[in-house]
């Protein structure tokens, strides 16, 4: 599988996973959601901050994601990253 069709594949699942994160959302902010994602694995960042900033990257309107599902959305992403 391509990386574009594995990156689909995610977008996909986070909006099945995450309906209150991404009901009206284009697919630009989640693509670049896992795309900032995957440059801060990529240089080393720590999971921590990694998975705070994935949180705030998914927010959207008045909804942010609990920091379980900040975790979740973070290894949903990671598995497409390192692949």
């Amino acid at each position: 599988m391509s990386r574009p069709q594995r990156h689909r594949g995610v977008r996909r699942a986070f909006r099945s996973a995450y309906p209150e994160l991404s009901n009206g959302r284009r697919d630009t902010p989640i693509a670049t959601l896992l795309a900032n994602t995957c440059q801060e694995i990529s240089v080393g960042k720590e999971s921590h901050i990694i998975v705070s900033n994935a949180g705030k990257r998914a927010a959207y309107q008045d909804v942010s994601p609990a920091p379980e599902q900040s975790q979740a959305i973070y290894d949903l992403v990671s598995e497409c990253c390192l692949k």
